[in-house]
């Protein structure tokens, strides 16, 4: 991976934000072992010095934490969803969810920030386009 900024707040000021929209859909049973690998150290991650990086126990997948269809998506320009609502973010939202058991989602759901209060409404309600245009991309095989 290559970095131009030193923080999010140097990507914010320079505009270089990028974020990645996924839903997510509860399904009976899966099986996930980057998400299990995550989940199972949830603790010890909440835990952790801020300016440290926690060492998973096992090698994670990226692909693992995304949909299994990739190539379709939308994308615009827009917001961050939390306060100052910085503009300049490329949001890109797959248009497929990535696919959960009940439990890795109550996992997620349980997952605590910095000052000790679990994560939740970390979104923004829907908001005008104001002239933005959204682009949908589909690949079919």
């Amino acid at each position: 991976m290559h970095t131009d900024c030193k923080s999010i707040q140097d990507a914010i000021n320079s505009q270089w934000v990028t974020v990645l929209g996924i839903l997510v859909e509860e399904i009976s049973k899966s099986e996930n072992k980057s998400m299990e690998a995550v989940t199972n150290q949830i603790s010890e991650i909440e835990n952790a010095d801020k300016n440290k990086a926690v060492q998973l126990k096992q090698d994670i997948l990226v692909k693992d934490f995304l949909p299994k269809n990739i190539t379709s998506f939308y994308r615009y320009f827009g917001s961050l969803t939390t306060p100052a609502y910085n503009e300049g973010v490329l949001w890109t939202v797959f248009k497929e969810p990535l696919r959960l058991s009940k439990q890795y989602i109550e996992n997620i759901k349980c997952i605590r920030g910095p000052d000790g209060n679990i994560l939740e409404n970390t979104f923004r309600p829907i908001q005008p386009l104001n002239d933005r245009i959204i682009y949908a991309t589909s690949r079919t095989n």
